[in-house]
């Protein structure tokens, strides 16, 4: 695991400092996507956490291209952030998702077997089951929020150490063309969706993912004749989430260029 050195954390503050004193630096800075308004031809020089910030490769002259590298930097972005957990955690969090959804779905064929008194004569059967169901659901759920807490402290660790690592590395060149709310906004906010909601949203589409699928194989088992409207539903289903993810993070890309420049005043 790389760890920042004194060295250069000291040589990231000192060069933060000096470029905070330059007279008129703000309004001579080059704005980028996250900035301000910009031309279609102009360079992104915003990339998520962990990743080389001001890189020529996000660089694209079409619409065309600027949404493939769009789409080439979310799936970079997820996959470095996958790479970043333990794994451990990369082994047992979907796992975990898996057999909780499967748990929950085999208790129901458990309560209707004809074996079972009926609960007028006997009740206790029925109690033992749901408190057996009540406690295998809880290990199973204190396992995976653990699990998940863990891969989180690990991803937001090795992002962080990345990406200091490459701006105390950075020419300076790179700050004089990037916003210092740019480079703040990066260490405080996005940092912070990493090591707070990143990992319950990932959970819960986690969830819903097996909810869907199980759901579906038990209609299609019972029923075969769901099969091709299923295939149509599940493709329906994945071209509206790449649709949504596509929106939600121009939102994002929005919101922060708007929190930005409040950043930049700091520096100031």
């Amino acid at each position: 695991m790389l760890r920042p050195t004194r060295l250069e954390r000291q040589v990231l503050r000192e060069r933060l400092s000096q470029w905070s004193r330059e007279p008129g630096s703000l309004s001579m800075r080059r704005l980028g996507p996250r900035e301000g308004s910009r031309a279609p031809s102009t360079c992104s020089t915003s990339r998520r956490p962990g990743l080389r910030l001001g890189s020529p490769s996000s660089c694209s002259s079409s619409p065309a291209g600027h949404s493939a590298s769009s789409t080439a930097t979310g799936s970079s972005t997820g996959a470095r952030y996958h790479s970043s957990h333990s794994s451990f955690t990369s082994l047992f969090f979907p796992r975990q998702q898996m057999t909780l959804t499967g748990f929950e779905e085999g208790t129901v064929n458990l309560l209707s077997l004809p074996s079972l008194p009926s609960a007028s004569e006997n009740v206790n059967p029925y109690l033992a089951i749901y408190g057996l169901i009540c406690l295998v659901n809880l290990l199973i759920t204190v396992l995976g929020i653990l699990a998940g807490f863990h891969g989180s402290f690990q991803a937001a660790r090795t992002l962080f150490t990345r990406t200091l690592t490459q701006v105390a590395h950075a020419p300076f060149r790179y700050f004089d063309t990037t916003p210092t709310g740019r480079i703040l906004n990066r260490f405080s906010t996005d940092f912070q969706i990493i090591d707070t909601s990143l990992t319950d949203q990932v959970r819960i589409c986690l969830t819903h993912a097996f909810s869907f699928l199980v759901n579906v194989g038990v209609i299609v088992l019972v029923s075969p004749k769901f099969i091709p409207p299923a295939i149509l539903i599940i493709y329906l289903y994945v071209r509206l989430s790449l649709s949504y993810v596509k929106c939600s993070r121009d939102l994002r890309r929005l919101e922060s260029n708007a929190r930005s420049p409040i950043f930049s005043k700091f520096g100031e």
